[in-house]
C-alpha cells in the first residue's frame, strides 16, 4: 500500500529535521555569519538544483521503460496504453475509503497521469543509474552510496552516543560531562545502542515504517519548540551578550565543521525516489 499524505509529510519532517539543523545553530554562531550565511545559502541552492534534476531524471526513466502489460495489468491497444488504463497505474479503487474521495484526489492531476513521463514505479538510483546512463555509472553510484552511508552512520553513532551519556550523565549527576569522563565505556554503550537500532529498523522498505515515522516526526518537532522555547527563556533571563561579527583567528577553526554541518543539513536526495513513489495519489 502507497504511503498516505501523513506519512509521506512525516518522513520529509523526519529528512529535513536530521542531526544536522539540532547542531547547526552552534556552528552557525562559531564561524560567523559573514562567511556561514553564503555557505548556508549557496549549499541550499545546490541542493535544490540536485533534487530537482534527481526528479527530472526519475521521471525520464519512468519514460524510456514504457509502460508494458506487466506494468499495468492490462493489454494494451494496438501498441499504445489507453488513458484510463494509465490513470490506474499507480492506485487502484481499494487505496480510497469512498468513490467521491478517490475523484476528489485523482482528479486535479488526471491530466498528468496520462503523460509517459509520470511516475508510475520506484526506482532506486542504482537501478537509475542503470537506466539513463552507461553500465559502469551504476557501480560508481552504489560506490558513492556506500561512502555516504558509512560517513553518515559515523557521525550519527559518534554525536548521537555523545549526546545520549551527557544527557543521562546530566539527568543523573546534574554534570553532563561526568560519565565521559570517569565512565568512558558509557560512550561505547551508546554507540552499541544507536547501532543495534540502526540495524534493526535497516532490514525494511521505507514503506514499512509509516507509524514509527509519524511518531518520529511529532518527536523531533517537539525537541524543536524545546529549542525555541529554552533559547527565548535564557534570553529573557540573561540577556545578550555581544560577539564580534568578524574574528578570523578564532572562526575559522570552525570552518571544516560548519562546512559539514551545513552540507548534512540537505543530504536527503538518496530518500527521493521512496518519497515521490508512495504518497497517494
Amino acid at each position: 500500500m502507497p504511503m498516505s499524505p501523513l506519512a509521506a509529510s512525516a518522513t520529509v519532517v523526519n529528512l529535513i529535521l536530521a542531526t544536522g539543523p539540532f547542531t547547526y545553530p552552534y556552528a552557525y554562531t562559531s564561524l560567523g555569519p559573514v562567511v556561514s550565511a553564503p555557505l548556508l545559502f549557496t549549499v541550499a541552492i545546490l541542493a535544490y538544483v540536485s533534487a530537482t534534476y534527481l526528479v527530472e531524471t526519475l521521471s525520464i526513466a519512468t519514460a524510456i521503460k514504457g509502460v508494458t502489460e506487466v506494468d499495468l495489468g492490462v493489454t494494451e491497444i494496438d501498441g499504445a496504453v489507453t488513458d484510463a488504463a494509465r490513470k490506474e497505474s499507480l492506485f487502484d479503487v481499494s487505496c480510497f475509503k469512498t468513490p467521491e474521495l478517490e475523484e476528489k484526489l485523482r482528479g486535479p492531476d488526471a491530466h498528468i497521469k496520462n503523460s509517459e513521463f509520470y511516475i508510475r514505479e520506484k526506482i532506486e538510483l542504482g537501478i537509475l543509474a542503470e537506466r539513463v546512463s552507461y553500465p559502469w555509472f551504476k557501480y560508481f553510484i552504489i560506490i558513492m552510496l556506500t561512502i555516504y552511508v558509512y560517513g553518515a552512520c559515523s557521525l550519527k553513532y559518534v554525536t548521537g552516543s555523545i549526546s545520549l551519556v551527557e544527557g543521562l550523565s546530566f539527568l543523573f549527576t546534574g554534570n553532563e560531562g561526568l560519565w565521559l569522563n570517569e565512565y568512558p565505556w558509557t560512550y561505547y554503550a551508546g554507540i552499541v545502542v544507536f547501532a543495534v537500532l540502526s540495524i534493526g529498523f535497516s532490514f525494511g522498505d521505507i514503506e514499512n515504517s509509516k507509524v514509527l515515522q509519524i511518531v518520529t516526526s511529532f518527536i523531533r518537532v517537539f525537541v524543536v519548540i524545546l529549542m525555541y522555547g529554552g533559547t527565548i527563556y535564557y534570553w529573557v533571563d540573561d540577556g545578550t551578550h555581544k560577539a564580534k561579527t568578524i574574528e578570523w583567528s578564532e572562526q575559522l577553526q570552525s570552518l571544516s565543521t560548519v562546512f559539514g554541518n551545513t552540507v548534512f543539513i540537505f543530504i536527503y536526495h538518496h530518500s527521493i525516489p521512496g518519497i515521490i513513489y508512495p504518497v497517494r495519489p
